[in-house]
């Protein structure tokens, strides 16, 4: 009896001992989620209550490592096993396994669509969000546009319209991140050529006249001819083309000349010359009077050399008259302030500065 309690003993402490001295494997990970090519590096805590582990056995996946503390980059989407088997140096092992211990979501796809790639100056494009995560929704969106955005971080919005007011080519980017926290980018570089609109300078044959009707040509100094040409010469005539034929103009007042260009895609722009021809005013004064004085003053001259009149009385009475004819209230109105923009003045005007000047030229006389 006493023989049987001794061996029941002798088993208890057998089993005891094996229980306190076994080897337990175990490990952790730096990274057990992320995006394609994460990068992990594993750790072993695993241990032996009966000597020193002195062999690790690891399988990551797919693949055999023997190291104890082994990374690795993962280059493929997916879930990833992994075990870990210890020996200690008295022989002792312990294996551990963990489905899915490694999580590695999909590449995500940026892209967006434009409306139009060739635009004219001051036009807007619509820009269109296509990207795609197959791990969850997309939370942010960062773009690089140019134009009259710029550069812009958005976390609601997707989609923009923007606007560009200079010419050029453009590059444009977008980056995503999904909410797994994975990130791509894509650009498109030289995405958007904006087109300015035809330049164009002219320059008028003769832009000052004195008398009325005044023919001009006009010849354009800065021009792209590839583009087409319309002008309207503030007169009631217009032309299409590069070259107009001469133009007359028959009122003695400013003409705004305006020339309207559309380059070989459509981008119009309207150029205002601002009295591009206009009347000299004070040579048109002068003028008025010597044409006065050489279309009355001859046949007066031939009149009295007929009846043997000195011929210095009719000259001196025409230039009396061309003198006298500039004390008019209108006249003095005309010297002082130009032509009217339409050719004239109002009453008013000859009120307000005429009779004024009028009068001060009479106290001078007398």
């Amino acid at each position: 009896m006493v023989k049987l309690r001794s061996i029941h003993l002798l088993a208890f402490f057998f089993v005891s001992w094996s229980l306190s001295s076994q080897v337990t494997a175990d490990f952790s990970a730096s990274d057990r989620s992320g995006c394609l090519f994460l990068q992990s590096a594993f750790t072993d805590l695993s241990t032996s209550s009966a000597g020193k582990i002195v062999k690790w056995d690891w399988q990551i996946g797919n693949s055999d490592v023997t190291v104890q503390n082994p990374s690795r980059i993962f280059g493929q989407p997916g879930k990833y096993r992994v075990c870990l088997t210890v020996t200690d140096d008295q022989g002792n092992s312990d294996t551990k396994c963990v489905d899915d211990f490694i999580v590695v979501y999909e590449a995500i796809t940026p892209s967006f669509t434009l409306s139009d790639s060739l635009i004219c100056k001051g036009d807007q494009i619509a820009i269109t969000d296509a990207s795609y995560s197959p791990n969850g929704p997309i939370v942010e969106w960062v773009w690089e546009l140019a134009g009259n955005i710029g550069s812009a971080r958005e976390t609601t919005s997707k989609n923009f319209v923007n606007q560009y007011n200079v010419p050029g080519t453009f590059d444009l980017a977008l980056t995503i991140k999904d909410d797994k926290g994975c990130s791509e980018s894509y650009n498109i570089k030289k995405g958007v050529k904006v087109v300015g609109s035809a330049q164009v300078q002219v320059k008028p044959a003769v832009a000052v006249f004195c008398t009325v009707p005044h023919t001009t040509s006009f010849t354009l100094t800065k021009f792209d001819s590839t583009a087409s040409y319309y002008w309207d010469f503030g007169n009631g005539q217009t032309y299409q083309g590069l070259t107009p034929p001469a133009i007359t103009f028959s009122e003695a007042r400013s003409y705004d000349v305006r020339i309207a260009a559309s380059n070989n895609i459509g981008c119009t722009d309207t150029t205002v010359f601002k009295g591009l021809v206009h009347p000299e005013h004070s040579v048109q004064v002068l003028g008025s009077a010597l044409a006065c004085m050489s279309i009355v003053a001859p046949p007066m001259v031939h009149y009295a050399a007929t009846t043997g009149m000195n011929p210095l009385v009719p000259a001196l009475i025409v230039y009396t008259a061309v003198a006298i004819h500039y004390m008019l209230p209108f006249q003095h109105v005309t010297i002082l302030l130009g032509q009217g923009a339409e050719g004239g003045y109002e009453t008013r005007h000859v009120l307000r500065y005429g009779l004024p000047l009028t009068l001060v030229v009479l106290v001078v006389i007398v």
